[in-house]
Order: C-alpha cells, then sequence, then structure tokens
C-alpha cells in the first residue's frame, strides 16, 4: 500500500510532465506558425522591394538625367555668348586697326576724312563702279578719291548726290589717272579695260619697268600723291611704236570690306 508521500510525488511529476509537453508543443507551434507567416510574406515583400528600388532609382536617374541636361545646355549658351563676344572684340579691333590707318594717311597728308560704306557695285565690260551712302550733305565733291587699307586708292568720286554718291573703280574704262614707279621715277597713266584690267600707258621703250614695282598716285592731276594703286604685272617694249605695253595688278582687288574713307 503507498504511502501519501508517494502518490503526491507522482502527481507532481505528472503534472511537470503535462506542462512540459504543453510548452514543447507551444513553441513549435509558434515557429511554424512564425516560419509560416514569413513563407507567406517573403515573396511578394521581396517583389515590393526590388520593384521600390527600381523605381527609386529611376527617379534618382531621371533627375540626374535632367540636371545634367540642364547643365549642358547652360553650358552650350556660355559657349555661343563667349564666341560671340570674342567676334565682336575682333571686329571692334579691325575697326580699329581701319581708323588708325585712315587718320594716320589723313594726319601725314594734311587732309579731312570722312568714313563712308559700299552699299552698291556694277561691274562689268564698261562699268566699274560702287555706290557709297555719303553726299553733298557731308560735303562730298566730284573728283575726291576713295581710300582703303591706309594709302590704297579704289576710285575716284564722279557724281554727288544729296546723300550718296558714284565711284568710278580705277578700272573703269573712263578714268584716267597720272601714276608713277616710286622706284625710277617713271611717270605715266593708267586706264582700264573692257577685261577688267589696268594699263600703265605713255612709258618711253626705253624706261626701264620690272614686275613686281610699286605704281602711286602721281599727284599731277588734283589727287593727293603716293596713293598706292597696285603693282607691275608685266611690262615688255613695242618693237613697232615709242611706249611700253604695261600691266598692273590693282591693289583694291584685295578689299575685305565694304568700309572705305573719302579724302577731301
Amino acid at each position: 500500500m503507498s504511502s501519501p508521500s508517494n502518490f503526491l510525488k507522482k502527481i507532481l511529476i505528472s503534472l511537470a510532465a503535462v506542462l512540459f509537453l504543453v510548452a514543447f508543443n507551444n513553441y513549435w507551434s509558434n515557429q511554424w506558425l512564425k516560419g509560416s507567416v514569413l513563407s507567406f510574406f517573403k515573396k511578394p515583400m521581396g517583389a515590393s522591394y526590388y520593384f521600390l528600388n527600381q523605381a527609386e532609382q529611376r527617379v534618382v536617374s531621371w533627375f540626374s538625367t535632367g540636371n545634367l541636361l540642364k547643365e549642358n545646355e547652360a553650358l552650350k549658351s556660355e559657349k555661343h555668348a563667349l564666341v560671340s563676344a570674342r567676334l565682336k572684340i575682333s571686329e571692334l579691333e579691325k575697326e580699329n586697326n581701319f581708323l588708325r590707318k585712315e587718320l594716320g594717311v589723313a594726319k601725314r597728308k594734311n587732309l579731312e576724312v570722312i568714313l563712308a560704306k559700299i552699299f552698291s557695285q556694277q561691274i562689268d565690260g564698261r562699268t566699274h563702279t560702287v555706290l557709297i551712302d555719303v553726299g553733298a550733305d557731308e560735303e562730298v565733291k566730284r573728283d575726291m578719291p576713295i581710300v582703303f587699307d591706309g594709302e590704297v586708292i579704289l576710285g575716284v568720286i564722279q557724281e554727288v548726290y544729296a546723300n550718296s554718291s558714284l565711284v568710278y573703280l580705277i578700272t573703269d574704262p573712263r578714268l584716267n589717272l597720272s601714276v608713277k614707279i616710286p622706284e625710277s621715277e617713271v611717270m605715266g597713266r593708267i586706264k582700264g579695260s573692257l577685261t577688267g584690267g589696268l594699263s600703265l600707258e605713255l612709258v618711253a621703250n626705253q624706261e626701264k619697268v620690272q614686275p613686281g614695282q610699286l605704281v602711286v598716285t602721281s599727284g599731277l592731276d588734283g589727287l593727293p600723291d603716293a596713293l598706292i594703286v597696285g603693282k607691275i604685272k608685266t611690262a615688255r617694249t613695242d618693237r613697232g611704236g615709242l611706249f611700253q605695253k604695261i600691266e598692273i595688278e590693282p591693289e583694291f582687288k584685295n578689299l575685305t570690306s565694304n568700309k572705305v574713307f573719302v579724302l577731301k
């Protein structure tokens, strides 16, 4: 027959075993539940995280690209402004050099100058002319020379209007000017041809004339002296005549601007 203490001990052991089994069962139930829940949400959460991450990268990339495009446009604008400023500076330097040359010539020759622009020209077989934008209102008169690049003569004014003037170029067949070759003091007259050339006439066969020699105005026909006409292109004696056949290369063919000066 069992004692009461042994019976109580058995009850306590049984109760402890039951509690252990309950705890053990709850633990593994929770672990299974956790695993089941995590397993259920794992894929959707992973996909959502990937989508959000990609979206974030796209937004960042879009803003970065937009900023780069704006920066690129700003740099292009600055570059264009810089190029434009450099061109303006270059043009101003050219104009200053142009004015400096002409004013230097006017001062040396004790002449007044009027700045003018060529706005029209007509060059064909019989007519070599240009129109300039100054006239009687600026006290321009007939037979005043037109020059550029310091001392290069372009032509002579032949007709004067209120606000413009007609200029015969030195290659115009109707114009005849007194010139000389400073190197040898040979004198002659220049005359344009129907083909656009320029010849030096009335130079005797015995005079020594060579290609490359400079030809300038003589100052004998009312024009200032030493204005550059051009250079000797060819020269040959005429065995059947008294004068040489001489061709001149006009300097004004190198005119690169429409700005000229009237010498008063």
